[in-house]
């Protein structure tokens, strides 16, 4: 049994989960047979050791290579989820599916979810999509855009203290290339505001989404408004 699975979890859940960590395609067949039956309720119930519904599984599923990425038979399995009621945004929208789909970039299962929005459910993820972030001491901020002294710009990396050891951990400092061209070394704390920014691609296709549903032209103008992420990346230096 790997990490996350239980043997009380729901079969969806299992299937989907299964295929998540061992990068292995949804077997559409038996992912139709355990469907049959399932109350929406266990369907959408968080499950494992990570608390992630079937739906998230192939939210967060991400294939070696482009090539093991289009044979995963996501965004099929994503609309059966989705007809039988899966949530397709969860009670925490960063975390739930949707967020998920936006954050890492799983375009198949993203563009299923979008097809489903209402109305309603459009005005949420635009608010959520287009609020600005107070900064706490050490968040990762690489490759976003920011606002600092009233200046915006971007994080073109983040400085690690760490010794001279590698490091996944953010660091404490950041530097910020400015929009008059300038650049300047800062510390990451509560001065600095995360301006709402999706890839590109994403914000293309929450566009085409949301013009495909007749959202209000003020839905439309939020999400072009949303700033266009860069790679921002971690720095591990040595500070005297």
């Amino acid at each position: 049994m790997g990490c996350g699975s239980s043997s009380a979890a729901n079969p969806v859940y299992k299937l989907c989960f299964k295929a998540q960590e061992k990068h292995t395609p949804i077997n559409i067949s038996d992912l139709q047979k355990s469907l049959e039956g399932l109350p929406v309720e266990e369907l959408n119930r968080p499950e494992g050791d990570y608390g992630w519904t079937a739906l998230k599984c192939l939210a967060l599923w991400k294939g070696r290579t482009p090539a093991e990425d289009a044979k995963g038979n996501l965004g099929e399995a994503a609309k059966m989820l989705l007809a039988a009621g899966a949530d397709p945004v969860g009670p925490q929208f960063i975390s739930g599916p949707l967020g998920c789909t936006i954050t890492y970039e799983r375009y198949d299962v993203m563009a299923a979810i979008l097809d489903t929005l209402s109305s309603s459910q459009w005005e949420s993820v635009v608010a959520n999509l287009t609020a600005k972030k107070p900064c706490r001491k050490g968040d990762f901020v690489g490759g976003e855009w920011i606002e600092y002294d009233g200046k915006r710009g971007y994080v073109t990396h983040q400085v690690v203290d760490d010794g001279g050891l590698m490091t996944r951990q953010s660091g404490l400092t950041c530097v910020i290339q400015l929009d008059d061209g300038t650049s300047k070394s800062v510390d990451v704390n509560e001065r600095l505001v995360v301006l709402p920014s999706v890839y590109a691609r994403v914000k293309a296709e929450l566009v085409k989404a949301a013009s495909a549903a007749g959202c209000s032209t003020d839905v439309l103008e939020r999400l072009h408004s949303l700033e266009e992420r860069k790679g921002g990346y971690i720095d591990v230096s040595v500070i005297d």
